[in-house]
């Protein structure tokens, strides 16, 4: 018997990851969310969380239509600033499969400047 396996959604977040006031802030771009931590890590790990969140309510709310809303353009610049230095050693490329986040059928996949 042949079983056809769902496929997995991707999406693509772009994550600015940025050392402030003895802090680190992770800001999604795609959905101008932004959380903070001690740590990169825990700023990562605190970002997942508020991404699950927003999207777990848009699904329950039947509002993906505003899900999607894009950071202000002066942090799409910084981004966009900070990758282009990724060739002297500061890119840093994280794929997280789908066990590693409350989304079963998803993975996300950020990519953290600093």
């Amino acid at each position: 018997m042949n079983t056809i396996e769902p496929s997995k959604a991707k999406i693509h977040l772009d994550v600015l990851l940025a050392e402030e006031d003895a802090q680190y802030v992770a800001h999604c771009l795609q959905l101008d969310l932004v959380a903070t931590g001690e740590t990169p890590g825990e700023a990562k790990r605190n970002l997942l969380d508020v991404i699950e969140v927003q999207i777990n309510y848009a699904f329950q709310h039947d509002n993906l239509e505003h899900l999607f809303k894009p950071a202000p353009g002066e942090v799409w610049k910084k981004f966009f600033e900070m990758k282009s230095k990724r060739a002297a050693g500061v890119f840093e490329q994280y794929l997280m499969k789908s066990s590693d986040n409350a989304f079963p059928d998803m993975e996300f996949q950020e990519r953290c400047y600093a």
